[in-house]
């Protein structure tokens, strides 16, 4: 292999996710001249997801770091439940793939740090990283963000007896053509149907008009 500039790096992270994101932004808030790669077997970076979480989660030291991800902010939020409503006085925080990649994007456009997409990792070890069309990339440091089913062959728990639980998402991001009754977001309004586990929704008030609702299911079931 011909080792160039193009080559070689500090770090490589290898899938274009949340993870990756957080990692870039802290790195290079540690290590401003950090030289970072970003594979991404996809199109663009991030995906189509919502992230969210509660400012008060967050430790002390991160706040450096995680102050240049966009985010849209509330200073509390509400719950809902059959006879009983609440407004819970916590900070809460969400990000998008769009706001997320932005930020990313950024940071590696600066010399020395690259993102790239549309490739595909068939290898990936602790310093170098090869790529479907013949690319290999050295590095101090690989990370394999991709997750435990693209990185492992453990096909989960195979006891008969394992007891599993699940929660399942659906949502939907709207544009209204009127005002959203209020700009606080419903972290869990369970005033619905309970018929087959526990269901509630879930609301982002993005602005007044542009609102992400999500239905949430939970449950239980024996593998």
């Amino acid at each position: 292999m011909q080792v160039t500039n193009e080559t070689v790096f500090d770090y490589v992270l290898v899938g274009g996710g949340l993870q990756a994101g957080l990692l870039v932004l802290s790195i290079k808030h540690e290590q401003p001249s950090a030289k970072i790669l970003v594979i991404e077997r996809g199109e663009q970076y991030g995906g189509n997801h919502t992230w969210s979480f509660h400012r008060s989660d967050i430790p002390g030291e991160a706040e450096g770091w995680l102050s240049s991800l966009p985010t849209v902010d509330w200073d509390s939020y509400q719950v809902c439940f059959p006879g009983f409503q609440s407004r819970v006085r916590l900070p809460y925080s969400s990000t998008t793939s769009e706001m997320l990649g932005r930020a990313v994007k950024n940071l590696l456009d600066e010399e020395g740090s690259r993102l790239l997409l549309n490739a595909e990792v068939v290898s990936a070890h602790f310093n170098e990283v090869k790529t479907a069309d013949g690319r290999h990339f050295v590095a101090r440091c690989v990370i394999d963000c991709r997750g435990q089913h693209a990185t492992s062959n453990d096909k989960g728990p195979s006891s008969i007896n394992c007891k599993l639980g699940y929660q399942k998402f659906y949502g939907a991001e709207i544009e209204l053509e009127g005002d959203w009754p209020t700009s606080l977001p419903t972290l869990m309004d369970a005033r619905v149907d309970q018929t087959d586990g526990f269901h509630f929704i879930y609301v982002l008030p993005f602005t007044r008009r542009r609102v992400l609702v999500e239905e949430s299911f939970a449950g239980a079931s024996r593998a």
